[in-house]
Order: C-alpha cells, then sequence, then structure tokens
C-alpha cells in the first residue's frame, strides 16, 4: 500500500494544521534558484512542524535559470541538518527547466557532495525531453500527472497511476484536493493542496533519505516515523557532523538553541564502552538502555550489524 502525503510551500500553506492529518509524509519547499524560502514562518519551521507531527519529511528545490552547481550548493547549505534523514527532491519545471545537462550538473553535484541521490518531480512535457540517461538510472522519479482536471476532494479518485517507462517511479502527484470547512483534518481555512503517492514504505523512504544507512532503517524501523526530532539533530552534533560555533550556529538556524540544550543533556549521559567478542549493537542497546540508531550515529557505524572487538564507543 502506497503512503500519502502532501507536498508544501511555506508562504501559502503556513496556516495548514498538520497534527492528526493522519498523511505519511510532507515534501517541504526549501530554496528556489539562488535563495531560501524564508517568507512567512520560513521552510525550517515548517520542516520542524512536519517532524513534530509524527510524519515523514522531504524537501525540494525549485529550479531557476542560474548555474546549477551554484544552485545545487545553495540547496546542499540550506538541507545540511536534515542530510540522511530527509528525502531530497529537485522541482524541474517553469522557466528553468531547460536542458538535460544542467539538470544532470545539479542532481551529480548534490550526489558527489552528499551521497544522495535526489529525487526529479516534473511533468511528462518535461520527462520527454530529458536525453541523459544517467538521470533515469540514478534518479528516482516524482511524476506530476493529474488524472482529473478539477480537485478531486478525495484520495481515492486520484489514485490512477501513470508508469513512465525507463524509469524508477518513487512518487507521483497525483492532483490537488480541495480543502474546505469539512476538511477538518487540515483545519477550517479553505485551501488547495497537492496530493501525492509514495511508493514505499518508511524503510524505503529512508533508503532515499539516506541510500548508505538502508541497514540503519530496517534495523529500527518504528524510528522512521520521526527521524529528524530535535534528539537525532542533537545525535549528530555530538558526532561533529556540523562543525563548532557560530558554523554550528549557521547550520542549525534557529533550531541552534533548542538542539544545543538537548547536546548538553546527552552528555552528561555519555558513557564509554569497549566492544567484547561476541557482542552485538542491539545487545549493547539493551545493557545500558539506549537504541541501535543512537549508538549508529555517534559512533559512525554504517552497518549496525559490523562491529569489531576492541573499540571503545561512546554511549548515549
Amino acid at each position: 500500500m502506497p503512503m500519502k502525503g502532501i507536498d508544501i510551500h511555506p508562504s501559502y500553506q503556513q496556516s495548514i494544521q498538520l497534527d492528526g492529518s493522519k498523511l505519511d509524509f510532507a515534501i517541504v519547499k526549501a530554496t528556489e534558484a539562488l535563495s531560501q524560502m524564508t517568507a512567512g514562518e520560513g521552510w525550517r519551521t515548517m520542516a520542524q512542524r512536519v517532524v513534530d507531527a509524527g510524519m515523514l519529511l522531504g524537501l525540494y528545490h525549485f529550479v531557476g535559470q542560474h548555474d546549477p552547481i551554484s544552485e545545487a550548493d545553495i540547496f546542499i547549505n540550506a538541507v545540511e541538518p536534515y542530510l540522511g534523514r530527509a528525502v531530497l527532491a529537485l522541482d524541474w519545471e517553469g522557466t528553468g527547466a531547460s536542458g538535460s545537462e544542467r539538470l544532470w550538473s545539479f542532481m551529480n553535484h548534490v550526489h558527489t557532495k552528499t551521497g544522495i541521490w535526489p529525487i526529479l518531480y516534473c511533468d511528462h512535457s518535461n520527462l520527454i525531453r530529458i536525453t541523459v540517461p544517467e538521470i533515469a538510472a540514478n534518479c528516482g522519479l516524482w511524476y506530476a500527472w493529474w488524472p482529473h482536471s478539477a480537485p478531486v476532494g478525495d484520495w481515492e479518485r486520484s489514485n490512477i497511476v501513470r508508469r513512465p517507462g525507463g524509469w524508477t517511479l518513487v512518487a507521483w502527484q497525483c492532483g490537488v484536493m480541495a480543502l474546505n470547512a469539512a476538511a477538518t483534518v487540515f483545519g477550517s481555512r479553505p485551501m488547495n493542496v497537492d496530493l501525492d503517492w509514495f511508493y514505499g514504505d518508511e524503510v524505503t523512504w529512508g533508503e532515499y533519505a539516506h541510500p548508505q544507512a538502508g541497514a540503519l532503517s530496517a534495523q529500527n524501523p518504528s524510528h522512521m516515523g520521526q527521524p529528524y526530532g530535535i534528539e537525532d539533530l542533537a545525535l549528530r552534533v555530538i558526532a561533529g557532523e556540523f562543525g563548532n560555533g557560530d558554523t554550528r550556529r549557521l547550520a542549525l538556524g534557529s533550531l541552534y538553541q533548542q538542539i544545543q540544550t538537548c547536546v548538553n543533556t546527552l552528555l552528561k549521559q555519555q558513557q564509554s564502552y569497549t566492544i567484547q567478542m561476541g557482542d552485538t549493537l542491539s545487545a549493547i542497546a539493551r545493557r545500558f538502555n539506549t537504541t541501535v540508531i543512537r549508538l549508529a550515529i555517534v559512533n559512525h557505524i554504517t552497518n549496525p550489524d559490523r562491529i569489531y572487538a576492541g573499540r571503545t564507543i561512546r554511549v548515549i
């Protein structure tokens, strides 16, 4: 059964109510061209609202007309605190969607710097103009195709799948739901929201977000429901992913103080343990009343099934 979700523009849909929505995921617009989405409450606040609602998070860049490497760097720098936790996507439409080589430059640069292939969002008219085979070979497709010209009003009428050949269909935007006072799960304010289906489960989502950590997702799939909370970011700070001082403050943005408080709390609990012959990470986690994912993050363990006797690890 595919997962249900929506994509969100943090300015146009800032009043949307996500708590109790019963959605599985939301994909938030983070950047466009050479700018971050800071109007209204800003994309970071919206992303945190998605996480707080217990939903899986995606972040996307809307292509502009600038150098694709520069645009990719804007996107990477903005979403860095969520790398490995949020699915990344490129919205390839509008005046900037020109030239397969530009598209490949963006996708390949993001992968080179992060190890993550973004998912490509585009409609059929743009899809058929893509001539670089490496894009379809490496990037999943978030396909924009609306079987109904008017707002559908319910999910089941939207679930009519068109599968383009030669692509891995990851997700597709199937139309617009007209949200009104009756749609109380989104609040009482009238609003149109794009509907999306994701063809996979929480583990699959985790594999697109962090291909090298697919084993971690499978080890603890329930954790993927809230994979980008304050504690997870704090653990990654402890692991050294965001640097120190002003570098860390810039990377974490408005969440800096909240995350730093959590870091200080976790460090007070920190212990060390030397792995013994026959140990497993899950057994160590149980012994110290912690989790495999915590141990893996703070100790840079990419495969929880492969640990070595004699190594001393942090236990938090």
